[in-house]
């Protein structure tokens, strides 16, 4: 634990600009940490990104094929939709004779 005084107002209340917290706001921190990097990365990426993506494809071609998959969402996002109740009863006869005749 820190000897740091912190300064209160006479109700107890924080002064204004102490939050209280010595150690800071771990969470704004990591969250600042991670904005700094991708912006980094992105000018990095900006520079250097299709060279490095053609000499790493050619030269390591499973270190281009394991970022490829990262970049694959792991489960497909499906969306619950409402369109077949839309539909009059001649237009799907319509799409059961297409589906059927393709099969």
């Amino acid at each position: 634990m820190s000897n740091q005084i912190i300064e209160r107002k006479p109700n107890g209340q924080f002064q204004r600009g102490c939050s209280g917290n010595v150690h800071g706001n771990a969470q704004r921190t990591r969250h600042l940490f991670s904005k700094a990097f991708v912006e980094a990365l992105l000018e990095d990426f900006r520079a250097w990104g299709a060279e490095a993506i053609v000499r790493v494809r050619t030269e390591t071609p499973q270190a281009y094929l394991r970022v490829c998959a990262t970049l694959i969402p792991k489960e497909p996002k499906l969306e619950h939709s409402q369109y077949v109740k839309t539909l009059s009863d001649e237009q799907i006869e319509r799409v059961a004779e297409a589906v059927t005749r393709k099969n």
